[in-house]
């Protein structure tokens, strides 16, 4: 089989989409080899995606000059006629969007991760608001079949967009392997002594913006005066100096943000932490709470949205916009070894649900079903 894959994310994007794009494509490498593989992208980045040295893997760009001075157009205009050129099997738009001129021409499949910018749109700009919902109509009308990141976004598609629900399926995601490697406990020490870390700290991981709420987890750990650090992981917005300005006025003197950290320090950073903290207000899937459930992490996530989804019932649950209820499930657990002992076992069973292998058959058979 051959197939064409929109690798701009896998190439370019840290986080987010990138995850996303880097893991199907990591995962399909792994267990179909004998599989053809076209990657698009208007140019790459190999430190953040590295290609196997073996299998028919093939990475294209634009060759006009016009193209290559404006990619954006390339990918979303011309890309069409060129995969029309190279008569891949199946194409699959892995973040939200496929181009223009193939409908019809070429079997496609499109990922939709959330549709975060329809439920707040107070978080974007109108300009942002138009693009988006306009890739992403065309996208679902146009390809073969969409699939959703988890129900959530499926009900979502179907509620805003009103995409047929026998056009849409539902694969999970699964994470970076390195969060299933074994790691002693002097690689751990090493990168706990590298951040300058305590060893047992509450952990918060994601893009430090509004919609991740952690305004509210500062909020919860002063309420209570919880005596443990809170180490904060992720890329800063604006959103940031809020939370900053809280933790100065209140003088909270436990909390660390760290940015730009490696997969395999990331990974010790998870194993090293006492509980894992995600009330997120909303998400398409929520990558890290699958990452902290690998890790043996107790986790403490919103009870709205799709993290039921990730978490069954190796998780708890919180009201994202209270902080008395972050706070008092923070305070469960610290005083209850024996709940976070469990919440550990349950997790590392959950996670086995999101497996590589599963995850890579579903979209296997998904793309033979549109040949």
């Amino acid at each position: 089989m051959i197939l064409g894959f929109d690798a701009k994310r896998a190439f370019h994007n840290r986080s987010g989409l990138g995850n996303y794009s880097r893991h199907i494509l990591r995962i399909l490498f792994r267990y179909f080899p004998e599989n053809e593989y076209h990657l698009y992208t208007p140019y790459r980045q190999t430190e953040l995606f590295t290609l196997p040295r073996e299998g028919k893997i093939s990475v294209h760009h634009p060759r006009r000059f016009d193209h290559r001075m404006f990619p954006w157009w390339w990918r979303s205009f011309a890309l069409g006629n060129e995969l029309i050129r190279n008569r891949p099997d199946v194409y699959h738009g892995l973040s939200n969007e496929i181009p223009t001129g193939m409908s019809g021409k070429i079997p496609s499949v499109v990922s939709i991760h959330d549709l975060i910018f329809l439920r707040f749109p107070g978080m974007y700009s109108l300009t942002d608001r138009l693009i988006y919902t306009a890739k992403l109509r065309y996208a679902c009308r146009k390809s073969s079949m969409v699939v959703a990141a988890s129900e959530q976004t499926r009900d979502d598609l179907v509620r805003f967009l009103q995409v047929p629900e026998k056009k849409i399926r539902v694969i999970y995601q699964g994470c970076d392997p390195v969060f299933d490697e074994n790691l002693t406990e002097q690689e751990r020490t090493r990168v706990l002594s590298r951040y300058e870390l305590p060893d047992g700290f509450l952990l918060s991981v994601g893009t430090v913006e509004e919609r991740k709420n952690l305004l509210n987890v500062v909020k919860a750990i002063h309420l209570k005066n919880i005596p443990c650090h809170l180490v904060v992981v992720g890329r800063q917005k604006a959103y940031a100096q809020k939370v900053k300005e809280y933790i100065s006025r209140y003088g909270i003197d436990r909390v660390i943000f760290l940015d730009g950290i490696p997969s395999e320090d990331l990974a010790a950073i998870y194993r090293s932490a006492t509980i894992f903290l995600y009330p997120s207000l909303f998400e398409g899937f929520g990558i890290p709470v699958l990452e902290a459930l690998r890790s043996g992490v107790p986790v403490i996530t919103s009870g709205e949205g799709c993290f039921r989804e990730v978490g069954a019932d190796a998780a708890l649950y919180v009201d994202p916009r209270s902080p008395e209820d972050i706070a008092g499930k923070i305070q469960l657990l610290l005083d209850d070894p024996g709940l976070r002992q469990t919440l550990k076992e349950k997790g590392k069973i959950q996670s086995g649900k999101f497996s590589d292998e599963l995850i890579a058959s579903n979209w296997m058979n998904l793309y033979q079903s549109l040949m």
